[in-house]
């Protein structure tokens, strides 16, 4: 059985119906699928709000504490199924993408956690051409080939939106993080911005001997609104996305980012000069995360939540 897991907080009620109604219309049958939905601390309660009485295995859960990693811990502790989905509460899964899900698993005996393709549904503007290049920040990705390895590399690293996971893989990363302060606030809470939770978890997978990768038959939709689009959002998650990165890397691998003082100032000075301003931020945010990261590792505090 395929453990299908949503994790929300105040999910946007337009968006949130259609994720819901994506998942009524999967092709593959509900017998063979089991649906939790995970409402973390919701100012406005989901049961009630939402109905998923159409699913014969499925139920909502309230986690109190907010937190990804914590309504993570909680699917880990109710799942029943050998593999998980993980949707987030504005992914629009393509009908077959379960029973195609389910397809690979038995095909690819040797895949621990592995994903697809992230389209962009820009439901109030579209990007504009300064951002094109940042959407993979977004979860917004295209995946042209199969990508399979068991190498610790982003290419064939799925992000969580419509991740299939193997249930061994989450429950010893769940494992890890409740005995690794540090690892635990890798994740989302609430508004924060913080990342590298998902990344960490696909990594288990290849730390438990699995493979690792990126099927372009599995596809989904991910909703995104005009404020995740604005260059003030993007310059902060840049920020926090590269921080982020950073520290994983210095947990698993002792890793610590590079930074060319001359390379640096010298891009920086021709995006004055053309005027680039928003390409001069995201630089000098990412910049400032590095700063950050070694001012940290010096005093040994690496927790940066909001």
């Amino acid at each position: 059985m395929i453990s299908v897991i949503i994790m929300t907080y105040n999910p946007k009620k337009p968006i949130f119906e259609q994720t819901l109604n994506a998942l009524k219309n999967q092709d593959l049958p509900y017998d063979q699928w089991e649906f939790i939905l995970i409402d973390n601390a919701s100012e406005v309660p989901v049961r009630g709000q939402y109905s998923i009485d159409w699913h014969p295995n499925g139920k909502i859960v309230e986690v109190p504490e907010l937190g990804c990693v914590n309504a993570r811990i909680k699917a880990v502790q109710i799942a029943l199924g050998d593999w998980y989905v993980f949707v987030d509460d504005d992914n629009l899964l393509a009908s077959n993408y379960l029973s195609t899900a389910l397809r690979i698993i038995k095909e690819r005996p040797y895949m621990g956690c592995f994903g697809g393709n992230q389209v962009g549904k820009y439901y109030e503007k579209e990007p504009s051409a300064d951002v094109l290049k940042y959407l993979e920040m977004i979860a917004i990705r295209r995946i042209k080939e199969t990508r399979i390895s068991n190498m610790y590399i982003w290419p064939t690293t799925p992000a969580s939106a419509g991740a299939v996971i193997r249930a061994e893989v989450v429950k010893y990363f769940v494992h890890l993080i409740q005995n690794d302060k540090l690892r635990y606030n890798l994740g989302r809470r609430g508004n924060s911005l913080m990342s590298s939770e998902d990344i960490d978890m696909a990594y288990v997978s290849i730390d438990l001997g699995y493979m690792n990768g990126l099927f372009p038959e599995l596809s989904l939709e991910h909703c995104i609104p005009a404020n995740r689009l604005a260059h003030k959002y993007l310059i902060s998650l840049m920020y926090y996305n590269r921080y982020s990165t950073y520290v994983l890397d210095f947990i698993r691998f002792k890793r610590k980012p590079k930074f060319n003082r001359f390379s640096y100032y010298t891009n920086q000075f021709s995006l004055l000069l053309k005027g680039n301003m928003f390409d001069f931020n995201m630089n000098k945010s990412e910049h400032k995360a590095i700063k950050d990261f070694y001012a940290n590792l010096k005093s040994k505090k690496f927790v940066v939540i909001d």
